[in-house]
């Protein structure tokens, strides 16, 4: 036979039970479950923050890229104008100089010039004709 009652007394130990454990740590459990709820809005928070400056940062590295190309474009062009500039005036130089047989002329003229001693009225003439053979 069965005795009677036999489950009935542990459903009361295990409400006993929980209220011993209720008057003991009752109080710090409740803190304990306060500090954790204080923590999770904290870590929710600081989730959202970080999340906002992961987006910051994106917006500027994509406006840094693009002023990044705007100046290597522009550096390009720079570059291009500059060259041509350059081509330009190198083919300036080319068609303004005097041919080498002419300034050979000039020279060996010169020098029997100053061979001679005679330089007072004739270095101007030969300047003058060596600038009518450039033209």
């Amino acid at each position: 036979m069965a005795e009677k009652g036999q489950g009935k007394p542990f459903v009361g130990k295990d409400q006993d039970v929980e209220r011993i454990r209720e008057i003991l740590f009752g109080a710090q459990i409740r803190e304990y479950n306060q500090r954790f709820a204080t923590l999770q809005r904290d870590l929710d928070r600081l989730q959202k923050d970080l999340e906002r400056a992961r987006q910051q940062l994106a917006e500027k590295d994509e406006a840094l890229a693009k002023q990044v190309e705007a100046v290597r474009s522009e550096a390009r062009q720079g570059d291009e104008e500059l060259r041509a500039e350059l081509r330009e005036a190198s083919d300036k130089l080319w068609d303004a100089k005097v041919d080498r047989t002419s300034l050979g002329d000039f020279f060996l003229e010169l020098g029997t010039m100053l061979k001679s001693g005679s330089t007072s009225g004739g270095v101007a003439n030969l300047l003058q004709g060596l600038i009518e053979t450039e033209e």
